[in-house]
C-alpha cells in the first residue's frame, strides 16, 4: 500500500520495509537504492533527493539520479580499499599477452612501479604522487618511459565506466612517456664482422653468421631446431621464439606476425651450416640448433656473450652487443639492393598494409638477395672444416 505525498512516494513492500521513491527531472521515477524501517528515515531521504532536486531547477545545479551517485558513493568506496598492485595485477591478468610482453610487464611493475605505488590506495594516487615517483625513477630513461606507459594505461582503464575507480588520470606528463631514439649506431664493417666470427669458438659460429647474415634475433636463433634448415632450397625456417623466466625458458611464437618468415641462406655460409648440423645437432629432428650445455634447454644469452665480449674486444669494437648485428645485416643486404619492404620482410619486421603489395616480389627476390649477399662477403673465409 502506498502513502501518497505532496512529493514522492513511500509504499511499504512485502518485507515490512518502506520503500521510498520520487519522479526526477527526466520525468523517471526514481527509487532509493535503500529500503527504510520507518516512515520518519524514508521522508528524510525523499525530502533531501527534493532539496538537490530544487538546486537543479532553480540555481542550474547538476542533479544525478539517486542510483548513478550511490554507484559512485560504490566505487570510491571500492577505490579506497584496492590499491594500485591489486587493480595492476587484475588489469594484467585479463589480457592475452606473449610472453615476452608478459615478461616485460612484470619487470617494469615488479622494478619499477610497485616499489612506490604498488600499497596506495588507487584512489589517493594524485597528479603530484606520480610526478614523485617519476622524479625518483633513476637513470634507465627507456625503462622509465616504458614505466609510466604501462602506469598511465593502467589507470586509463581504472578510469573506464566497467571500473569508475578513479575519476581522472594522475598520469597527465605526456613527454614522461616518450622514449627516446638512441644515438646514432655504427654496425660493425665486413672486416669487424669477420674478425668476431673468427674468434668465436666452433659450436657458436653459426650463431653470429645468422644473426649477422640473416639478422635473426637471438630469441630466433636460440629457438632453431634441426628440421628448421632446409639446405636443398637454401632457407632457414624462423617458426619460434624463445625468451627466458626466472628459471626456465619459455618458447613462443616469435617476437611478432611477421616474424614467422623463411630467410634465404647465403649461399657462402651454407657450408658453415651444414658444418654445424653435423658437429654440434642431434640426429633428431626437433633437436636444439644451440642446446645448452647442461640441461638440453635453449641457450641462455651468457653463455654466448661470454665468447662474445672477448670475440668483440680482438675486433675492436666493445661497443656491440649481439643484437646489434642484426644492424650489419640490414646494411649488407641494402648494399646488396634490398629495398625497405624486402628489408622488412628478410628481417622479421612489422610492415605498413602498403607493403603487402611487395609481398609476393619480396619472396622472390629474397634469393637474389642472399646471392648477392655472398658477392660481398669472401666464402673462402666461411669454409669450414
Amino acid at each position: 500500500m502506498a502513502s501518497r505525498r505532496s512529493w514522492g512516494k513511500i509504499r511499504r513492500l512485502a518485507s515490512g520495509r518502506l520503500q521510498a521513491s520520487y519522479v526526477g527531472p527526466d520525468l523517471v521515477r526514481h527509487v532509493a537504492p535503500q529500503t527504510f524501517q520507518d516512515k520518519d528515515a524514508a521522508s528524510v531521504w525523499l525530502r533531501e533527493e527534493r532539496r538537490l532536486v530544487e538546486n537543479h531547477l532553480v540555481d542550474r545545479v547538476p542533479w544525478v539520479s539517486p542510483a548513478e551517485r550511490d554507484r559512485q558513493q560504490k566505487a570510491a568506496a571500492a577505490a579506497r580499499s584496492t590499491t594500485f598492485r591489486d587493480f595492476a595485477e587484475d588489469y594484467l591478468g585479463r589480457r592475452s599477452l606473449r610472453a615476452s610482453t608478459q615478461l616485460d610487464y612484470r619487470k617494469l611493475l615488479d622494478r619499477y612501479i610497485y616499489p612506490k605505488l604498488g600499497d596506495l590506495p588507487i584512489a589517493d594516487i594524485t597528479p603530484a604522487v606520480i610526478q614523485e615517483w617519476i622524479a625518483r625513477l633513476g637513470p634507465h630513461k627507456r625503462s622509465n618511459a616504458k614505466a609510466y606507459v604501462l602506469t598511465r594505461a593502467i589507470f586509463t582503464e581504472a578510469m573506464s565506466p566497467a571500473f569508475g575507480l578513479v575519476h581522472s588520470n594522475p598520469c597527465v606528463d605526456n613527454k614522461a612517456g616518450i622514449v627516446r631514439k638512441p644515438q646514432r649506431f655504427d654496425p660493425p664493417t665486413l672486416a669487424e664482422f669477420e674478425a668476431i666470427v673468427a674468434e668465436m669458438p666452433d659450436h657458436l659460429k653459426l650463431f653470429v653468421l645468422l644473426a649477422g647474415w640473416l639478422g635473426l634475433r637471438y630469441g630466433e636463433i636460440a629457438a632453431l631446431q634441426r628440421n628448421d634448415f632446409d639446405l636443398v632450397s637454401e632457407v632457414v625456417r624462423v617458426r619460434r621464439g624463445v625468451v627466458w623466466a626466472p628459471g626456465e625458458a619459455l618458447v613462443g611464437s616469435p617476437k611478432t606476425e611477421s616474424g614467422v618468415r623463411a630467410v634465404t641462406i647465403p649461399p657462402h655460409i651454407v657450408p658453415a651450416v651444414q658444418h654445424h648440423l653435423d658437429a654440434h645437432v642431434g640426429p633428431e629432428r626437433t633437436a636444439l640448433a644451440f642446446p645448452g650445455p647442461k640441461t638440453g634447454e635453449p641457450l641462455r644469452a651468457s653463455v654466448v656473450y661470454r665468447w662474445f665480449y672477448r670475440a668483440r674486444l680482438i675486433a675492436g669494437r666493445e661497443d656491440l652487443r649481439l643484437h646489434d648485428l642484426r644492424h650489419f645485416a640490414a646494411t649488407m643486404a641494402a648494399q646488396a639492393g634490398a629495398t625497405v619492404p624486402e628489408l622488412m620482410a628478410r628481417l622479421g619486421h612489422s610492415t605498413p598494409d602498403a607493403s603487402m603489395i611487395y609481398l609476393h616480389k619480396t619472396q622472390l627476390r629474397d634469393a637474389e638477395i642472399a646471392r648477392k649477399l655472398t658477392a660481398l662477403a669472401r666464402p673462402e673465409r666461411y669454409m669450414l672444416k
